[in-house]
């Protein structure tokens, strides 16, 4: 997977606010289409990628276990920080995950898709929800 292809399958999994990814960057300095919600972090993570996994440009090629060893001292910094913010410490686990099931997921496995019809057996139909018992939980605090 090259590191643009990376990123915007994150762009996918955490949403354009977190990370809005121009999908015609031919360079780092072209990569976001305007500012992320955590700008500076962001930022951070992306060039450390970029830069651990030696990317010239875009179209080059990440590695799972080098992406991890940018990402972790970026997360232990926000984990030891007296003043990280919960939004930048969700930001980041949600990030790290994501990486994780993007880099590992093996070609030839099922589809997001797939998975979820044979754990569910409902594909895309909707689930149906009853309301009676979440109606009586939300009346039982007040």
């Amino acid at each position: 997977m090259t590191f643009l292809e990376l990123l915007i399958q994150l762009e996918h999994r955490l949403g354009y606010h977190q990370l809005p990814i121009n999908v015609n960057a031919k360079d780092i300095r072209d990569i976001f289409d305007s500012s992320p919600v955590h700008g500076t972090l962001a930022v951070r993570v992306v060039r450390e990628i970029y830069k651990i996994n030696t990317c010239q440009k875009t179209a080059d090629v990440v590695d799972y276990n080098k992406t991890n060893n940018a990402l972790i001292p970026i997360r232990l910094d926000i984990l030891r920080s007296q003043k990280t913010d919960v939004d930048a410490f969700v930001f980041m686990d949600d990030l790290c995950h994501a990486v994780k099931e993007i880099l590992t997921h093996k070609e030839g496995n099922s589809t997001d898709a797939d998975s979820q019809e044979k754990n569910t057996g409902t594909g895309n139909l909707a689930k149906v929800i009853e309301f009676r018992r979440y109606r009586h939980r939300l009346k039982s605090w007040a």
